[in-house]
């Protein structure tokens, strides 16, 4: 069978990467002439008989291209060229704007084709869900801790977030959820894999990171430029340019992700009608104190002009504003936004025609836009060529920030230029891959006190007199207390200037001085030697995200010659190096309650006993303080705290517990009845059944009473954990022969004295198509009477026999539904047994379970089972009606002893028992996934899905025991899609046991060996969290059939644990379970 699964087969003619990567070493063409076709198929890397071979052949009329553009300079490739003027014959193609009218872009189209020769969509990518053990690929990778401390920076352990890929990942964001810090979500390009943009989720403050990728939109091919947010209501945002399958048309597409950066769905197109978009940035207002809080801004080119566009709580404009205008002589590529703490906008972008920097303000929102301001002018123009970066070369990018209070008013601008000293002034100045080059760049910063009115002068944060190279920086205002860090490449670290080093910087007053520049990574990147990603190298920019005192940069890294990843560091930056606390006290009802988690920006701390809590280490700012423990609710529920110079005191806090009730129910077999709790009392319906509501956890002695009346059992002892309880069940014996009989139950020794009534009902359900009433082994002549809702009389009956003998039958054809009642007249005094039965549909159901152990003899009625291997029994053959279930083994005892279990209308499954046995061991948990209880959620995709059946195909698998089986769809499920099958109510683990150990089947196939599918055992002790439990378990093998599988959960003794399994696909076959049994010794 050909495993291939395309939907739709795509003809993704464009979406990708233009560089010349792959490409073997070649003499260049002469500039002065067209290269042949063979000298393109050869650079470009074209395979023989390939889409991306067919279509640089079918794009050879250089007729559209103006002479100056016709030979391949390695930047645009000639056929690019053609089959983007075809597309776009309006664009402005002029050699004075050194673009040359075509988008940035246009480099990565060429790589995903050189990546892609079908010229069709590559295969998902992995998923990986947060705090994954044993990562495959090696997600979750830590590097070894550089422990740097320069004045009051610290710079943690270095992280690749992307993992260790196949194909290169570079061009990231990264972002801090400002209400929910330990939340961070990123994302980077992922050209030469799927695709599809890459998205990096942290849920633990940036300990481990799972990814996922954007979902595909309608037409697009592929994604490129990433951006990624956070609103105050804890939904994600990430944005990416969608490409067409011919690479000419660009559109600005918006996803949202509302669980954390697990999934993604589309949100909007907020290009509008734009083709030629590129470079997009994206930022939200997340200022408490705004007008405009959680507008979402996003600015772009398209074509030669900038655009914006915002997204307020009525969606986005439908047209984006234009807001450049003719200071803008070139095309305003490398752009920014972002917004201050009283909902001004500001936009930023340099022009390659005027080598200006320009700035725009918004005071409404984002509705309208005031004049350009130009901030500063650059020496060079578009992009520089330095030795670390001579293939794709250094974009003039423009990132900004911005900063305002009752008595500030400031606006940063950040970007890379010549160093502007003498020989260093103009492109023609630039380094390129001369090592010996006197010019180099530098990262330039200027800023405005007004609000963007007006700027000073740029200076340089970090001149250093070598002849090293920075570029690709990043800039974020710590909106807390307004500090200012930057992050950049530098190759200060290499004499021949083609290895970087990641440096960090940051300003405590303002931008008028900058501290001292400190290493963030441990290992260089060098993007100039073999197996590097020539074509896009570092990429266009970097990301980087802080919050009260902690950063986290995002940066393309090729440490030991890897392939290109996404690496990020936790930077702590406290300024002038002094911290201080937060402190107070949480109480419930006067008294200090232990055990709350108290969080305020990255610093948290636990309550002692008698309340007290003190979070230490936190640098200067704003902060939320906000406790939480399971049970509790806190008043208020959060509060800011501002430290400034001291230490703040009197943050306390006061609690309340809450909690959580659960409810017993069954039957008792009378209507009216009394059913007690505790303090739970409910009473029975006319159909006796029961339920007592607002019962917490615990144990209870459920009890029923009425007058007259017996009960068997007279009581139960029922324990309520984390989940309603139900099928509790009572016989009831009541007085003056109203006794009420369960269906296809004998009552034997019942008699009548002469001319006596003895009465008995019963109560038949809907969908009933007979009732019978018979009296057996009569002495003596006793006659029956029958009616519907009534006791009978001699005079008042359905029907009455009135034979001479005592053994008398009546029955009704479709009964309705209602109290049906016998009556026995003592025409002479006799004993006899009394038998009422109604039949549903003619059908008998069964009654499943589990008996925790093999080879138990379970019973119910006349019905009679044998549990197997795996401890599961299946009673059959019986009528409606309520039933004893009850398990024997020799040497073996039972928790509970019997079970009453009513069977009505349908089979009745999920009937188990814990079993103790000689040898000491215990019976947990067991299932064969014959009963209800189980419940499923996608991690990672929506693709992935778990089913209970009676067989399997692909492979074609039939239970290991019992009826059923657990079977995930990894053959159908896209690859990444994980879905999670797990217990809805767990067990309790007593601590007194010296082992446990889960067991559970699982089947292996010989199928698609090179697609690791695998089901991942998990633990929850709280219903919310689930950790790994031993290895995930890969579907392939060398044979094929069932395998049981052994893990040790010793260390969840004295704990309630939930059970679940985590399917992972790889587009293999699909993988299947049975007979999962936790035993403990």
């Amino acid at each position: 069978m050909l495993h291939w699964r395309w939907t739709t087969p795509i003809a993704l003619l464009f979406s990708g990467f233009l560089m010349i990567g792959s490409a073997p070493a070649q003499a260049q063409p002469s500039t002065d002439r067209v290269p042949t076709l063979a000298e393109q198929l050869k650079k470009a890397g074209a395979r023989p008989g390939t889409a991306f071979e067919r279509l640089i052949k079918e794009n050879q009329d250089f007729s559209v291209l103006r002479a100056d553009e016709k030979a391949d300079t390695g930047r645009v490739p000639p056929w690019l060229k053609v089959i983007w003027r075809k597309a776009n014959p309006d664009g402005h193609y002029t050699a004075a704007d050194p673009t040359g009218g075509y988008p940035f872009v246009l480099k990565e189209v060429l790589e995903w084709m050189q990546s892609h020769q079908d010229l069709r969509p590559g295969l998902p990518d992995a998923n990986f869900e947060a705090g994954y053990d044993n990562p495959p690929d090696g997600v979750g990778t830590w590097d070894e801790d550089l422990s740097v401390t320069a004045l009051a920076t610290s710079i943690g352990t270095n992280y690749r977030i992307s993992g260790s890929q196949s194909s290169p990942r570079s061009e990231s964001d990264i972002r801090i959820n400002y209400w929910n810090p330990n939340q961070i979500i990123g994302a980077s390009n992922n050209i030469s894999g799927s695709g599809f943009q890459a998205q990096f989720y942290s849920l633990d403050g940036g300990t481990t990171w799972g990814q996922t990728t954007l979902p595909g939109y309608s037409g697009d091919a592929f994604n490129s430029d990433p951006t990624v947010d956070w609103s105050s209501d804890g939904t994600a945002w990430s944005s990416t340019m969608g490409i067409n399958s011919t690479g000419t048309i660009l559109k600005i597409r918006m996803y949202k992700s509302t669980d954390q950066g697990r999934t993604w769905t589309y949100d909007a197109t907020i290009s509008g009608s734009q083709t030629n978009t590129d470079k997009q940035m994206v930022w939200i207002d997340h200022s408490a104190t705004s007008p405009y809080k959680d507008n979402i801004y996003a600015i772009w080119h398209n074509g030669n002009p900038v655009y914006m566009n915002r997204r307020n709580s009525t969606g986005w404009l439908s047209t984006p504003i234009q807001v450049s205008g003719s200071q803008t002589t070139g095309t305003g590529i490398g752009s920014d936004v972002k917004t201050n703490s009283y909902g001004d906008v500001f936009g930023l972008w340099p022009d390659t025609g005027s080598r200006g920097l320009y700035v725009v303000k918004s005071t409404n929102g984002g509705t309208s836009y005031g004049t350009p301001v130009k901030l500063a002018t650059t020496y060079d123009s578009y992009d520089i060529g330095v030795p670390a970066f001579n293939g794709r070369r250094i974009l003039i990018y423009v990132t900004a920030g911005a900063y305002r209070t009752a008595s500030k008013n400031l606006v940063y601008a950040l970007w890379t230029d010549l160093s502007g000293e003498t020989g260093c002034t103009t492109a023609s100045n630039e380094p390129g891959s001369s090592v010996t080059s006197a010019c180099k760049t530098r990262i330039w910063f200027a800023r405005s006190t007004n609000g963007g009115t007006s700027w000073g002068t740029p200076v340089k944060i970090n001149n250093q007199s070598g002849k090293n190279d920075q570029f690709n920086p990043w800039l974020v205002v710590d909106e807390t207390n307004g500090a200012i860090a930057v992050m950049y490449y530098d190759t200060v670290d290499d004499a021949n200037r083609k290895k970087t080093h990641v440096y960090y910087q940051s300003s405590f007053d303002d931008g008028a001085t900058w501290g001292a520049p400190v290493k963030v990574t441990t290992a260089q990147t060098d993007e100039t030697g073999s197996g590097a990603d020539s074509g896009n190298q570092y990429g266009d920019y970097n990301g980087l995200s802080g919050y009260a005192g902690v950063f986290f940069p995002s940066w393309t890294d090729r440490r030991n010659a890897a392939s290109e990843e996404i690496w990020t560091a936790k930077v702590t930056d406290s300024g002038s190096g002094a911290t201080y606390s937060l402190s107070g006290t949480i109480t419930l009802s006067g008294s200090g309650l232990s055990g709350v988690t108290v969080t305020a920006g990255s610093g948290s701390a636990t309550t002692s006993t008698s309340g007290a809590f003190t979070i230490s280490g936190l640098a200067p700012g704003s902060y939320t303080v906000t406790p939480s423990r399971s049970g509790y609710t806190f008043s208020p529920a959060s509060q800011s705290a501002t430290i400034t110079s001291s230490n703040v005191t009197g943050v306390n806090f006061t609690a309340t517990a809450v909690s959580t009730t659960y409810s017993i129910s069954g039957n008792v077999g009378t209507a009216g009845a009394t059913v007690t709790a505790g303090s739970a009392s409910a009473t029975s319906d006319a159909s006796s059944n029961y339920s007592l509501a607002t019962l917490v956890a615990g144990t209870y002695t459920v009890t029923p009473t009425k007058t007259g009346c017996t009960f068997s059992p007279a009581s139960q002892s029922v324990t309520v954990t984390s989940a309603n309880v139900t099928g509790v069940n009572f016989t009831a014996s009541c007085p003056s022969g109203d006794l009420q009989l369960t269906s296809g139950v004998p009552v034997t020794g019942e008699s009548v004295a002469k001319s006596a009534w003895k009465y008995y009902s019963i109560v038949v359900p809907s969908g009933a198509t007979n009732l019978t009433f018979a009296t057996t082994s009569a002495t003596a002549d006793v006659d029956i009477y029958t009616q519907n809702g009534a006791k009978p009389t001699s005079s008042s009956y359905i029907c009455r026999p009135y034979s001479s003998s005592g053994n008398e039958t009546c029955s009704a054809t479709n009964p309705a539904a209602a109290t049906w009642w016998l009556g026995v007249y003592g025409y002479a005094a006799g004993s006899y047994t009394v038998t009422g039965t109604y039949t549903l549909g003619g059908t008998t159901y069964t009654v499943s379970g589990s008996a925790g152990t093999a080879s138990a003899t379970v019973t119910a009625g006349s019905a009679s089972a044998t549990s197997d291997a795996s401890g599961n029994f299946t009673l059959t053959g019986l009528a409606a009606g309520t039933y004893t279930v009850t398990p024997t083994k020799s040497g073996c005892t039972f928790s509970p002893t019997s079970r009453s279990v009513t069977v009505s209308s349908a089979n009745v499954t999920g009937v188990n028992f814990t079993a103790s046995c000689g040898g000491g061991e215990t019976t947990l948990f067991n299932d064969g996934f014959e009963s209800t209880g189980w419940s499923q959620v996608d991690t990672s995709g929506t693709a992935g899905s778990w089913t209970f059946a009676t067989s399997s195909t692909y492979p074609t698998t039939s239970p290991h025991g019992g009826t059923k089986l657990a079977k995930f769809n990894s053959y159908n499920a896209s690859s990444g899609s994980q879905t999670r099958v797990y217990r809805s109510s767990g067990f309790a683990v007593a601590s007194s046991y010296t082992s446990v150990t889960l067991k559970f089947w699982m089947y292996h196939d010989t199928g698609y060996s090179s697609r690791n599918d695998r089901i991942q055992p998990q633990v929850s002790v709280n219903g919310t969290t689930w950790t790994n439990v031993g290895s995930a378990i890969s579907r392939y093998s060398g044979s094929t059939g069932w395998a049981q599988v052994t893990i040790d959960l010793s260390a969840y003794k004295g704990q309630t644990v939930r059970l679940g399994f985590l399917g992972i696909s790889a587009y293999g076959n699909n993988m299947t379970l049975d007979d999962v049994t936790v035993t403990a010794q």
